[in-house]
């Protein structure tokens, strides 16, 4: 993954960082600070190092594959299993789907995915292309990835149970609009990493206007007023650039962390990976 794929993924064509009364100078500075202080190093520790592993196993040891390709209204998804399917004594098996920031990659959670199946999921990764203009096209594509997944336990002899929605960024949103707006009855837990849940302003990590009613959409639902009708996680990067911290946490009565990373490298921190793996534990 370039480096340009990967600053566009959460980014200021992502998230359309304001830089209102700055001057261009101080736009440059910023930029630069941000390449420096979290694109160049997240790439260099978490995403190519994840790209080498995610090419090996695909490629390689076929550990990694696609087990499905999904197409509407001119888009596709690609869906993929890591490892194997292995139900428990009862027959439940627990899983988790993680999702990508925008135009970013499944592979940049793919050290997240390995916990996972280190505590005993079924892992699933889901490559979606997320559409301001008709968000029904991406919201189709995960529905349907959500119902290939319980086919795919449902023919190895298991049923599907305790499925956690992972998402990074614009996953994350994605995330919990699908569990709390949608109230989609497969979905048990949705655990976030630098989400945006509530439209700050006035902000200087503005989040722009075609990106909006999905926001709002999601702050209706995960208000503090509201009865969540499953398990909320969030963690926030506590010098995210892109996000405002409290738009990442907006139910500190839920299990949350702030973590001392910026909207990237809080994939790859340790304290992001302890409370992962304390969330997904069956």
């Amino acid at each position: 993954m370039t480096t340009r794929s990967v600053f566009a993924s959460s980014t200021v064509q992502g998230q359309n960082v304001r830089m209102s009364k700055q001057t261009w100078l101080d736009c440059i500075c910023e930029k630069l600070k941000v390449l420096f202080t979290d694109i160049f190093p997240s790439n260099f520790t978490c995403v190519i190092p994840n790209a080498v592993s995610w090419t090996y196993r695909t490629l390689w040891t076929g550990s990694i594959r696609s087990c499905e390709t999904f197409e509407t209204v001119n888009k596709v998804a690609d869906l993929f299993i890591h490892g194997d399917i292995v139900c428990k004594a009862d027959g439940r098996v627990p899983a988790i789907l993680m999702l990508h920031g925008e135009h970013s990659h499944a592979l940049t959670m793919l050290h997240l995915g390995d916990v996972a199946e280190s505590k005993g999921r079924a892992v699933f990764s889901v490559n979606l292309p997320y559409d301001d203009v008709n968000p029904e096209s991406h919201l189709s594509l995960l529905r349907q990835s959500i119902n290939r997944i319980e086919q795919m336990i449902t023919k190895k002899g298991g049923r599907l149970s305790d499925l956690i929605l992972a998402g990074h960024s614009r996953g994350a949103i994605e995330s919990a609009y699908t569990a709390y707006v949608e109230n989609n009855p497969k979905v048990r837990a949705v655990i976030s990493l630098a989400g945006r849940f509530k439209v700050i302003e006035p902000s200087h990590r503005f989040c722009r206007e075609s990106l909006r009613p999905t926001v709002n959409a999601v702050w209706e639902k995960v208000r503090p007023s509201q009865i969540l009708r499953v398990p909320f996680y969030q963690i926030a990067a506590a010098q995210d650039w892109c996000i405002d911290p409290e738009a990442s946490i907006v139910r500190p009565d839920c299990p949350h962390q702030y973590v001392n990373a910026s909207h990237l490298g809080v994939i790859n921190h340790p304290d992001t990976i302890q409370r992962f793996k304390e969330w997904v534990a069956t």
